[in-house]
């Protein structure tokens, strides 16, 4: 099987080309915008408009993207900038596949962002798309092009909506920025504590991408990607804190994150249906996670 990763030098990215090069029934090529001399898998993208048709060439089995950006707040800032990485980019690689190599699947990074505010929990993937941020908007455009470019050239394709995703590698969002707060010792936090997500180990994410590689699906499938466990914000920082000292304890000011849902969690069945999986508990993930911050902090 031929894979390109697009985007493997990324959060996502990198730890899905590492788990893929074990595999010796892979022939793996990576792609992205730095720069690599010395690996002979890696094609290097300019950072705006890569010619996506140059590297389809290659007559890929899948194409896993996870280009894109992964920021709510910035996607307000800069909603043109969000479109162009999230929904663009998806469009021109789709294109590139259907004149290049139309037998190539396509798997996409795509959100639960296009959810939004759910009516109600758990989450499933047949539940209505109301998305409430610029970022959620442009992933649900990215899914909408992936049923068409199947529906009208037979592009078959997985839209992997992930849900809370975290790990060693991830240097934004709640996880990291708890880390900054806990290094200047001020544990005050936005919001109440109690709105829930549904956090996967990005380890775990990787390997339900490399098992859904040997499912022959055809059409555009939208999976869940998420453990199916609810956890309240206030406790998993928690959990992180106390892995650097066990006095810590959050306060939350209160207030609302603007494109923010109040609570997610995911039904999982649909994967479950599909792969076998067991996911990271936790207070696992976050102690490993916690291991790779105090590793990175003594470099």
């Amino acid at each position: 099987m031929k894979v390109l990763v697009l985007g493997a030098e990324g959060f996502i990215g990198s730890h899905v080309a590492k788990l893929l090069e074990n595999d010796t029934a892979i022939t793996l090529m990576k792609s992205d915008i730095h720069t690599r001399y010395d690996d002979e898998s890696y094609i290097q993208l300019p950072a705006t408009r890569p010619d996506f048709d140059q590297i389809m060439k290659a007559n890929y089995d899948v194409c896993i993207n996870c280009t894109g950006a992964a920021h709510v707040g910035r996607s307000i800032i800069n909603p043109k900038q969000d479109f162009f990485l999230n929904a663009l980019n998806v469009m021109e690689i789709l294109n590139s596949i259907r004149t290049q190599s139309p037998k190539c699947r396509f798997f996409n990074i795509s959100s639960a962002a296009v959810y939004g505010q759910p009516k109600s929990l758990p989450i499933m993937e047949s539940s209505e798309a109301q998305p409430i941020s610029p970022y959620g908007y442009h992933k649900l455009m990215s899914e909408m092009l992936m049923t068409e470019y199947y529906e009208i050239y037979g592009i078959s394709s997985i839209s992997l909506r992930v849900f809370s995703c975290y790990g060693p590698g991830l240097k934004k969002q709640l996880f990291w920025d708890s880390y900054q707060k806990f290094k200047r010792n001020d544990l005050t936090f936005w919001g109440t504590g109690e709105e829930s997500r549904d956090f996967i180990y990005v380890k775990d994410l990787a390997q339900m991408i490399y098992k859904l590689l040997n499912i022959d699906t055809k059409g555009h499938l939208l999976i869940n990607a998420a453990s199916g466990v609810e956890t309240k914000i206030g406790d998993a920082v928690d959990i992180l804190l106390k892995q650097f000292d066990p006095q810590c304890v959050a306060r939350f000011e209160g207030g609302e994150d603007p494109g923010q849902p109040k609570n997610w969690v995911a039904d999982i069945s649909k994967i479950k249906d599909l792969v076998s999986m067991e996911f990271t508990p936790l207070i696992t993930g976050l102690a490993e996670y916690a291991d790779w911050l105090k590793e990175l902090s003594n470099e």
